[in-house]
């Protein structure tokens, strides 16, 4: 197989076994294999799976331009997911020699309608249209063609932060310099819609508590992917079931309460995990900073007052109409309302002390407030029915 049908299959290869094969290949036949395509997304997932000495190695060995930087900066960052090929030319140069240097340079690079303007020293100063160099004046400079509003990044800037910057200000392109200001290499539009997947499977991935495995992946990576969390929610499980056994004997006299329950838990839970989702997002998207939480607390303590209302009067008049005990009504459209404001004060609360906390707020935070709602259902429901026990018998 030639490289360049290599290469193309290894930009679908999963990190790990990228990993093994990297380890398992001499140092120079690998570049070889990289150079023929993107390295940055052959090599992404790389740091986090291979071995120090074996990453020293192929930065020992890698002379490619494209290789290089995919190597030296950190997993997740702008310098990771940039293309080095860009197009530059200086600010001293006339419209007729900028335009020499593109055509020369244009093949090589990616395609774009702007050309990034350095000084000097290689510094980024600015971006001209291509179009604007290719109708001025033969003796007009590229600096007084420039544009100085660039928005550009460093190198070490998270590739989540990346995205959000090219939405918040609708650009296509971004420039990437190091700490010197030195141009070292441009984001296209298609970097960021593979980052924009990947986090977003990140997220998903961790909301359900699952790893990075394929649909028809191996059995034995399933089981070890899925197990930790599965047996995370047994235990909360059973902390709910002893939470039930506390009411035996109301459930006991009254067998409706045990036949009306998972509608008081399984509202809270829905409520609580579409909240968690929204908080999630708008925390990956950064558009909710840490001094807007409580307004998000605040939010949805009232969209789950609003809910348990709405539904607590449905299932209370359902109820009275099914059973013919309006005080049971009663219980279950109170018990109904309490935990749709305690599903929207975790699932709002939750992310946002992990994150204050320093974890990551997509993480298995779903099990945790499915299994907290459903507790306080169950105390809500059966403790204020022990209350009024003998009305209800």
């Amino acid at each position: 197989m030639t490289y360049q049908a290599t290469a193309k299959v290894f930009e679908y290869v999963e990190p790990d076994e990228a990993a093994q094969t990297v380890a398992s290949s001499a140092p120079r036949l690998l570049i070889n294999v990289l150079n023929k395509t993107n390295a940055a997304v052959a090599t992404n997932g790389l740091h986090d799976n291979l071995g120090a000495q074996t990453v020293q190695a192929l930065e020992a060995t890698a002379e490619s331009p494209v290789l290089t930087p995919s190597l030296k900066y950190g997993h997740h960052t702008a310098g990771t997911i940039m293309n080095p090929k860009f197009l530059a030319v200086n600010r001293n140069l006339t419209a007729v020699l900028a335009l020499d240097v593109i055509r020369m340079r244009a093949r090589y690079a990616v395609a774009t309608s702007y050309a990034l303007v350095l000084d000097e020293e290689e510094k980024l100063v600015g971006h001209v249209a291509i179009v604007d160099i290719a109708l001025a004046r033969h003796k007009q400079t590229v600096d007084e063609l420039c544009r100085a509003d660039v928005v550009s990044v460093t190198v070490d800037t998270d590739q989540e932060e990346c995205t959000r910057i090219m939405q918040r200000y609708n650009v296509n392109e971004l420039p990437v310099v190091d700490a010197n200001g030195v141009l070292r290499g441009i984001i296209m539009g298609d970097d960021v819609l593979d980052v924009l997947k990947e986090e977003a499977t990140e997220d998903m991935y961790r909301l359900a508590g699952v790893g990075h495995e394929a649909v028809f992946g191996p059995l034995s990576g399933a089981l070890k992917s899925r197990l930790p969390w599965l047996g995370v929610n047994l235990a909360t499980a059973f902390l709910a079931a002893l939470a039930i056994g506390l009411f035996e004997t109301a459930i006991g006299r009254v067998v409706a309460l045990a036949v009306l329950l998972p509608l008081v838990t399984s509202q809270g839970g829905m409520g609580g995990i579409q909240t968690l989702t929204l908080a999630v997002r708008s925390m990956a998207l950064g558009e909710l900073p840490s001094t807007q939480g409580m307004k998000l607390v605040s939010r949805e303590l009232m969209l789950g007052a609003a809910h348990g209302l709405l539904f607590g009067l449905l299932v209370g008049i359902a109820t009275y109409a099914w059973k013919g005990d309006y005080m049971l009504g009663v219980v279950l459209a109170v018990a109904m309302l309490g935990n749709m404001v305690i599903a929207g004060l975790t699932g709002a609360g939750v992310p946002l002390l992990l994150r204050k906390a320093g974890h990551d707020p997509a993480v298995s935070s779903a099990v945790f407030i499915t299994t907290f709602t459903d507790i306080m259902g169950i105390l809500l429901f059966l403790g204020i029915a022990t209350v009024v026990i003998e009305r209800l018998a």
